[in-house]
């Protein structure tokens, strides 16, 4: 049986093996920070154009009830969620999304189109990766008009 293995010590000719664990950290630790931010990012912009398809949804449905109402009012419903012009003190439920009321087709249906341009967390602190990272996002509903 080897002596250097019962008593936990290492022969003096064996490479040393202290600091090993930092350097290797060093190394990865980069790495592993770089996916966690990337997997929030993707979720973030996944919430946010889900949101944005729901959002244009509700405009959509909105419009398709009543042909009368304003463009204004289906703006309103698409930023706000609300009818009032102005979103009546509600915060918007996406910021800066650019809304397009068609209107009625030939084949009686009404389309909402919506822009919001996404912009990445550390967009503010580090304004490359905010300018490359920047993408816009466009949903569109057609719905039956009744």
């Amino acid at each position: 049986m080897n002596t250097y293995l019962i008593s936990g010590r290492t022969p003096e000719f064996a490479p040393s093996q202290r600091g090993l664990v930092v350097v290797e950290l060093a190394i990865t630790l980069p790495l592993i920070v770089l996916i966690m931010f990337a997997t929030a990012e993707l979720g973030r912009a996944f919430y946010q154009y889900t949101t944005l398809t729901k959002a244009v949804e509700a405009g959509t449905r909105y419009y398709s009830s009543d042909q009368t109402v304003e463009e204004d009012e289906i703006t309103a419903v698409v930023v706000y969620g609300t009818p009032k012009v102005g979103g009546g003190g509600r915060k918007p439920v996406l910021p800066d999304i650019n809304v397009t009321v068609g209107n009625k087709d030939l084949d009686g249906d009404v389309r909402v189109t919506a822009t919001y341009i996404f912009k990445p967390m550390l967009g503010a602190t580090l304004p490359i990766v905010g300018k490359i990272a920047g993408f816009p996002m466009t949903a569109s509903h057609a719905m039956r008009a009744l």
